[in-house]
C-alpha cells in the first residue's frame, strides 16, 4: 500500500482533528493533517501568540532569595 493510500486509510479510520485547521490528522505529521498546519502553529508560537502563564516574582529577587538559601 502506498504512503497515499495509508494516510487515507488513516484519515478515514482516525477521529482526531488537527488543531490548526480541523482536518482529520495523519499519523506523518500527527496531531496535525500536513506540515503546514505543523508550520502554522509553530510559526504561533514564535509570534508570541500562544503562551504558557506564569507567575513571577513582583521584585524580580527569586534567584537572591534561592542563592541565599543555598549558603544556609
Amino acid at each position: 500500500m502506498n504512503a497515499m493510500k495509508k494516510n487515507l486509510k488513516l484519515i478515514k479510520n482516525n477521529k482526531t482533528k488537527c488543531p490548526t485547521c480541523g482536518s482529520f490528522s495523519v499519523k506523518s505529521s500527527y496531531p496535525f493533517c500536513s506540515q503546514r498546519c505543523s508550520s502554522i502553529d509553530l510559526g504561533k508560537w514564535f509570534d508570541g501568540k500562544y503562551s504558557i502563564p506564569s507567575v513571577e516574582d513582583p521584585d524580580g529577587l527569586d534567584i537572591v532569595k534561592l542563592s541565599e538559601k543555598d549558603k544556609s
